[in-house]
């Protein structure tokens, strides 16, 4: 049986210092392929309780927690737009940390339709925390690697039709996608003196010729099979 996420989450938010680093859309199955090219640690295979990131931060913070969220993500931000609100509901996510700061509005790139994992650890360098969410938006597209594919999923499985990119190619990015997040996660990782340190995701990807999304409420290994890497140390 595969473990929940949030229970192993949740053990986590108890802890005096930590760092949970989430990279969105990261399926299981990818990261394990590459992760040791980066990091080591305990790796396990966890259920994600959602498909979606609104569906994933409203399952998984039920409380309030005395952490700052670096987010890259749209859905976590501090003043939500008409679209968030729309996802999520009642639930604000201002009202379950002690502060959100909005890499998204900040450091949004429009060349790469998208925020690099650079300015991510940058930020969170910048707002130094005992207890901290950092939420990259690697390895979810556009895809910013050695493949740049700068698209939605929609227009990338119009491309395959036409014949310009193939499955391979997408799956190659994506994976690159997964080792930018990671080359710089270890960096970040480098710097700070947190003591219990996780690397997951909030869900997964399907990635087919038909289609590249992680529609909501879907319960496939490709979408709720995420990674949770345990990297244990002592803070100095």
């Amino acid at each position: 049986m595969i473990p929940p996420q949030k229970s192993l989450l949740d053990e986590v938010l108890r802890k005096d210092s930590y760092m949970v680093i989430i990279l969105d859309a990261c399926r299981y199955d990818m990261f394990a392929k590459v992760y040791r090219e980066y990091l080591t640690g305990e790796l396990l295979k966890v259920k994600s309780p959602a498909s979606t990131t609104p569906h994933w931060v409203k399952r998984t913070f039920t409380g309030y927690y005395d952490a700052v969220y670096v987010s890259a993500n749209p859905f976590i931000l501090p003043k939500l737009s008409r679209n968030a609100i729309r996802w999520l509901g009642s639930y604000t996510p201002k009202d379950h940390f002690r502060r959100i700061v909005p890499v998204i509005l900040t450091d949004w790139d429009d060349n790469l339709r998208t925020v690099h994992p650079k300015s991510v650890v940058r930020r969170a360098l910048e707002n130094l925390y005992p207890r901290m969410i950092i939420h990259f938006l690697q390895p979810h597209g556009p895809y910013i690697g050695r493949k740049r594919i700068v698209r939605g999923g929609p227009e990338i499985v119009e491309m395959m039709r036409r014949g310009e990119v193939t499955l391979q190619e997408v799956f190659e990015a994506y994976m690159d996608n997964i080792r930018i997040a990671l080359e710089h996660v270890t960096d970040l990782i480098s710097r700070v003196d947190h003591e219990n340190i996780v690397i997951t995701s909030d869900h997964g990807e399907i990635i087919s010729r038909e289609r590249i999304e992680h529609p909501p409420d879907m319960d496939t290994p490709e979408l709720r099979e995420v990674p949770y890497l345990t990297i244990r140390r002592t803070a100095h």
